[in-house]
């Protein structure tokens, strides 16, 4: 871990766990893709960039079961939103299941 003197939220949580984020199961969703059907299962996250302060960028994919990208995108959170995922010390849950809102995806419980 980088140590890194006069830097809050416990280093930033982390840097977010090294700014890999997360892969969350889905409720199936079916996505056209290449002139086909596809099923996506999975929503993988990356966060792309953060000032820290108000707002960041996260790069999302939806993939299938054997892991092939059917959709990607980006989105960006700032505002009430940001202030909140700060003050919830940037949890991951708590960004994952914002996201699949915004994406009107269902997480697999």
């Amino acid at each position: 871990m980088i140590q890194m003197r006069g830097v809050g939220k416990n280093l930033i949580i982390q840097f977010y766990k090294l700014y890999k984020m997360a892969n969350i199961s889905i409720q199936p969703v079916t996505i056209w893709n290449n002139g086909e059907n596809k099923i996506a299962v999975v929503l993988n996250v990356n966060s792309i960039q953060d000032d820290l302060q108000s707002q960041a960028n996260f790069y999302y994919k939806l993939e299938t079961l054997d892991k092939k990208i059917v959709a990607i995108g980006n989105i960006s959170i700032d505002g009430v939103d940001y202030t909140t995922w700060l003050n919830n010390d940037f949890s991951t849950s708590w960004i994952m299941s914002y996201i699949a809102t915004r994406l009107n995806l269902t997480i697999k419980l």
